[in-house]
């Protein structure tokens, strides 16, 4: 009798470890703590990219046209998964080609928009939004 409780609990313990494990990040996202980390690796790596200069007082222009610092990252990690995202965040190469792809892909389609008389990408307007320049 003791062995089968015991065998129940190690199994019930077991399933919960597996479907902790296999939990989405996307469903971790949502928690406003990993999100403001998230926002901050964020605009932290693309300060890094983009330079000291930033983006030349765009970022205040994409914030008073309507687009939060929130919205901009929601947007940036929308067509593929924050996993992805974050492994991009890592490394400087792997974020200059996925913004790259992401920017040819909005002319592509057709996702400009102007701003402050320029014809931007949506990327490049959520990379204004989140560094806020």
């Amino acid at each position: 009798m003791i062995r089968r409780r015991l065998l129940i609990a190690a199994a019930t313990l077991v399933s919960g470890l597996v479907a902790l494990a296999l939990l989405p990040i996307e469903l971790i996202s949502r928690a406003p703590v990993y999100r403001n980390w998230l926002s901050q690796r964020a605009a932290n790596a693309l300060r890094e990219l983009v330079g000291q200069g930033g983006t030349g007082g765009l970022g205040t222009a994409a914030r008073n046209a309507g687009l939060t610092p929130d919205q901009a990252l929601g947007k940036l990690m929308s067509r593929g998964s924050h996993a992805a995202f974050l492994m991009n965040l890592s490394d400087r190469g792997l974020l200059r080609s996925y913004l790259d792809e992401r920017q040819r892909d909005d002319f592509a389609t057709g996702r400009v928009d102007y701003l402050e008389g320029w014809l931007l990408s949506e990327t490049e307007i959520c990379i204004a939004a989140l560094l806020g320049d």
